[in-house]
């Protein structure tokens, strides 16, 4: 079977390997902004706005045309979300084009943690509703990637620290920048929330064993962690929590 997996989480690169193990035709796609994944399989790598020849290449219409495009031009069979689970765009982008091209979209997304006794933290639904939360703070670390200068409103009384995977451009006198590649161990964690002496750990419920690790950082330190809901997903034909279940439900026949 001929299929599109769009990755981006280690669970991807897992599913890629059974697939292309069991005989699918494969083909991974990845922003490809922090690091490019070794893979059996052929892999895609920057978006699908490099297939449209009708739109401007930064424009959002173009990476739904070029995904369109290629997905014709491949005969692809199922397209298979298995992205971040903060990856709007692609998802969204998924999901009309499958239906433009009546394919079936599918979509893999890894449970969201739960707050407990052993790990609790807050959930807020967005940034705007954040910025209550926020000034009661003076050290916050944000562990979210990229912050749009726009949402740079940074009190006088505060210091930020934010990290990312991806290098951020905008300066602040009051901001602090980390580019830094996870995964990342608890003693590391830990240490980071020391020397910035954060009073806050802001990051997002992506869920996945590497997260564990900022939480429990921030509870062995006493640092109160507030979490970015996940954004609600344009809805795909089929959606799994765990990857045993989307190999089983994939017909037998492979090509």
């Amino acid at each position: 079977m001929k299929i599109l997996l769009l990755g981006g989480i280690n669970e991807a690169k897992k599913l890629a390997g059974q697939l292309h193990r069991l005989g699918h035709q494969v083909t991974y796609s990845v922003a490809g902004l922090v690091r490019q994944p070794f893979l059996e399989c052929p892999v895609i790598s920057g978006g699908f706005s490099q297939y449209c020849e009708n739109e401007q290449p930064s424009s959002d219409s173009s990476g739904i045309e070029g995904l369109i495009s290629w997905l014709g031009q491949q005969a692809i069979e199922l397209v298979i979300d298995a992205t971040h689970p903060y990856a709007e765009q692609i998802s969204k982008h998924a999901v009309i084009a499958s239906d433009r091209l009546g394919l079936p979209c599918w979509r893999y997304q890894r449970p969201a943690w739960q707050s407990s006794y052993e790990m609790p933290f807050d959930e807020v639904a967005n940034w705007h509703s954040l910025s209550f939360t926020l000034p009661h703070y003076r050290r916050p670390l944000f562990a979210v990637g990229q912050i749009p200068p726009e949402r740079l409103h940074i009190a006088e009384h505060q210091q930020w620290l934010v990290r990312s995977a991806v290098p951020i451009s905008h300066r602040h006198p009051r901001l602090t920048t980390i580019t830094a590649i996870g995964p990342f161990s608890i003693a590391h964690e830990e240490q980071m929330l020391r020397l910035h002496r954060a009073d806050l750990l802001i990051a997002k419920n992506s869920g996945g064993s590497t997260m564990n690790n900022k939480l429990a950082a921030a509870n062995r330190l006493n640092i109160p962690v507030t979490l970015l809901q996940r954004p609600r997903l344009k809805s795909a034909d089929r959606e799994f929590s765990d990857l045993e279940s989307l190999i089983s439900a994939l017909p037998n026949r492979v090509c």
